[in-house]
């Protein structure tokens, strides 16, 4: 006798059934996980900033430990990039907006003598890396050829024609000077004719690098060359900030002369700008505060606290100009830096140290570790909420542990214990 069971396309339809139900329990069961979310206290070290040519709205920012930001409004507020260019060991010291889109960060990690550049086509949201296992410093880009970039690390300076996506060497390998660069500018008139600043001198190629020529005439010797900057009027007229003070040059940098009005004390301008609708107007941004001038750098004024140390400076439409700072994190100019205030509405990336809870008063406490110019401790009354100074006396000290202890605060820092 046989048996027989129930037809196959029923067992077929149990068997979906049970999946579907199977299905619909496991995702009714799983909850969203829940996700962490920066709440400040507003600020940080900035280290990069770049302005995309075809919306001078949009700003980008790169920090001291690989996090990437994005403004739409002229740097008045800021989005953290996700995933973004997220590398906790790498610095975002070089930034370049290429007329045709993409976006490149140029990085270098603070362990090793490592690093790269890496190319975005999405806005900064997503990176991939074109250039690897190079520390790179310094980035531009041909205004003539859009296609053709450059990118300065510590080995030599590296070429690309093809929007970054292949890149060859144009320095001699191992060359005992044309190493540790730190910046690079390109001849609007023909991108051939490179210079590039080194941590001894400046050097310059005519041949798109075939040959090199030091050309540190006039220039005190052993001058770290932070910047090099073309002149909009005429491109032959090349400024070049060092440790030794700012040069200016009449004849593509054949021969030096130093500018003047600036103390010494104030002469290591990392970030150097001509502004756009006056380019008689100039921005040092130095290791002693922001410097204008006014007359064509032939006097300069102090427009910052000197304490302040700036890493790069863009300017925007209508005399705006962007300030990277450490521990300011940006400063936003309207009036072509005679004022400036504080632009960093999203931009969250202070190191805390410590945490404390203060129930009495209904609100929580913050140490800051790392910056002894902008520190201290923050405080909030709510979470997330606004982030306020507590107090006055640690500038200059790093706030290592906190604790409340009935109507006093005590503040440890590398300096001893203080108490509020």
């Amino acid at each position: 006798m046989t048996l027989s069971g129930p037809p196959r396309s029923y067992i077929t339809a149990v068997a979906l059934c049970a999946i579907a139900v199977l299905s619909v329990s496991a995702t009714a069961s799983i909850e969203p996980a829940p996700a962490w979310t920066a709440i400040g206290p507003l600020g940080g070290d900035v280290r990069s900033l770049a302005v995309d040519p075809r919306n001078g709205r949009r700003v980008y920012l790169g920090a001291s430990f690989g996090v990437l930001y994005r403004s739409e409004d002229s740097g008045r507020s800021w989005d953290r990039m996700v995933p973004g260019f997220h590398r906790p060991s790498q610095v975002l010291d070089a930034l370049l907006v290429s007329p045709r889109g993409p976006l490149f960060v140029g990085f270098w990690d603070v362990n090793a003598r490592d690093g790269g550049a890496a190319k975005s086509l999405d806005g900064g949201e997503t990176f991939r890396v074109v250039l690897d296992h190079e520390s790179v410093r310094a980035l531009a880009i041909a205004p003539s050829d859009p296609g053709f970039l450059i990118a300065g690390s510590l080995s030599g300076v590296f070429a690309s024609a093809d929007e970054g996506e292949s890149w060859r060497r144009i320095t001699p390998l191992n060359h005992p000077e044309l190493r540790n660069v730190e910046s690079v500018a390109i001849d609007p008139r023909d991108p051939r004719v490179i210079y590039v600043g080194t941590r001894h001198l400046p050097w310059k190629t005519t041949d798109g690098g075939l040959t090199w020529n030091a050309v540190p005439r006039g220039m005190i010797d052993d001058s770290d060359v932070f910047t090099i900057t073309l002149d909009r009027r005429n491109p032959d007229r090349v400024h070049a900030t060092a440790c030794s003070g700012i040069y200016r040059s009449e004849r593509g940098a054949s021969v030096w002369s130093r500018v003047r009005g600036m103390p010494y004390s104030s002469r290591r301008a990392r970030a150097f700008a001509q502004d756009p609708g006056a380019p008689d107007t100039f921005y040092a941004g130095t290791t002693q505060g922001l410097w204008v001038s006014d007359d064509d750098t032939l006097s300069w004024q102090a427009r910052t606290p000197l304490d302040l140390v700036v890493n790069d400076l863009v300017t925007l439409d209508e005399g705006t100009v962007l300030a990277a700072t450490d521990g300011s994190g940006v400063l936003r100019s309207v009036d072509r830096g005679r004022t400036w205030t504080d632009s960093n509405q999203g931009f969250k990336e202070r190191f805390v140290s410590s945490l404390a809870h203060d129930p009495a008063r209904g609100r929580v406490l913050a140490g800051i570790w790392g910056d002894r110019r902008d520190g201290g401790v923050f405080v909030a009354s709510s979470v997330p909420g606004a982030w306020s100074r507590l107090g006055e006396g640690l500038k200059g000290r790093e706030v290592l542990s906190l604790l409340v202890h009935g109507p006093q605060t005590l503040a440890g820092t590398d300096e001893g214990l203080f108490v509020l």
